[in-house]
């Protein structure tokens, strides 16, 4: 018999058109169905619902001759049943799947709020009354005026200093802060290009009006000078100041590290120690190391230095305390040591748009160390 006869039968029995013979078939069939002590109701559920009820009745219709004893239940008494059951499993599951949906939706806001995402272009400007500016990552065009200039927060999340009337003198200073997390563009009042990674600080005149271009960084910031022979520009940091015309280079000088690393990129710069050490004069590929007394300059590999500006971690054979230092900032965590892990050294090349479970697995994949990670700490397991 086709497997379609059922659907059939039924549509005949919906419009009162069975014949006597159409009924005594149709009840045969159903009577075929062997309950047991198992409840109808439970029955269809195992058959799975509505949709696996009517494929189970359409393919067993093939087997009518199998000679079944059944518990006897007039026929159309057992359809309505299994009608009633149909409807109600239906509304159950679609409730059960509606409750199911939203509560997966919670675990899932839950679980984004939890994650411990990679940094973004984010700081706040400080002006020169103390008033606060969140530049966070709005594509919203937003003007500040301040006296002889427009301070204009760009679309690509840069803070573009604009000078309206260069007759005009202003003393005031401004300061850009990065919280861990961050980074940042600034293009100063002279045109120089300011890039400022995670946790760092850098304030700077408002206008440039004097015979020099001075301002004072914490953190890393990496520069590219508008050049002007006639005003030299001068970064400081806690123990140093670099002096420069007009040139691209690198500055890391965060107040947790034991040195502050100068890497010149084209140009030439003046590193000076505010110990007064003999000046280092750097060439495009050198870095100036200060710490410990000393002022030093090698040869280094610049894409490495210059990698966090690029979203990457580009680390050659660098110690597990630093590399943490640099994650720590860049996904807002805190890090915590067990072990002593200070004879352990990586390499680390990878996006710094990536999450920071598949960063740690990247030094994991060595067998030498293991992370675990509780809300926003990150533990350091040797």
């Amino acid at each position: 018999m086709e497997k379609d006869r059922l659907s059939y039968l039924l549509n005949l029995r919906n419009k009162n058109l069975l014949t006597p013979a159409q009924s005594q078939e149709l009840e045969e069939w159903v009577n075929l169905l062997d309950l047991k002590e198992v409840t109808l109701e439970d029955w269809v559920k195992e058959k799975g619902g509505e949709a696996g009820f009517v494929k189970y009745l359409q393919t067993n219709f093939e087997y009518a001759h199998y000679n079944i004893k059944v518990r006897k239940i007039k026929l159309w008494k057992k359809i309505s049943i299994a009608a009633s059951i149909s409807i109600i499993a239906s509304v159950g599951f679609y409730y059960y799947k509606s409750k199911e949906a939203e509560q997966t939706k919670i675990e899932t806001l839950a679980k984004i709020e939890a994650q411990i995402l990679p940094g973004t272009s984010k700081a706040t400007l400080i002006l020169s009354d103390g008033a606060k500016v969140d530049l966070g990552t709005s594509d919203k065009m937003e003007f500040i005026e301040q006296s002889a200039n427009t301070i204009a927060k760009t679309q690509s999340g840069k803070l573009d200093y604009q000078t309206k009337n260069n007759s005009l003198n202003d003393n005031s200073s401004n300061t850009v802060i990065v919280p861990n997390g961050g980074d940042y563009q600034i293009v100063l009042s002279d045109g120089t290009a300011v890039w400022l990674n995670a946790a760092s600080k850098l304030t700077f005149p408002v206008k440039f009006t004097s015979k020099e271009r001075r301002v004072k960084l914490s953190g890393e910031a990496y520069f590219e000078v508008a050049h002007n022979k006639n005003s030299p520009f001068l970064v400081e940091t806690n123990n140093q100041t670099v002096k420069v015309l007009g040139t691209h280079f690198n500055i890391n000088a965060y107040n947790d590290e034991n040195y502050t690393k100068t890497t010149l990129i084209e140009g030439s710069v003046k590193v000076q120690s505010a110990t007064n050490l003999k000046p280092a004069t750097l060439l495009p590929g050198e870095q100036a190391t200060l710490g410990n007394n000393t002022l030093v300059k090698n040869t280094v590999d610049t894409k490495e230095v210059l990698a966090w500006k690029n979203k990457m971690f580009r680390i050659y054979d660098q110690d597990l305390y630093s590399i943490m230092k640099q994650i720590g900032r860049w996904y807002n965590v805190d890090v915590e040591y067990r072990g002593n892990l200070s004879d352990l050294r990586f390499g680390l090349y990878i996006s710094k748009k990536r999450n920071i479970e598949q960063v740690l697995e990247l030094m994991e994949v060595t067998k030498t160390v293991k992370f675990k990670i509780e809300g926003r700490k990150v533990i350091v397991i040797k």
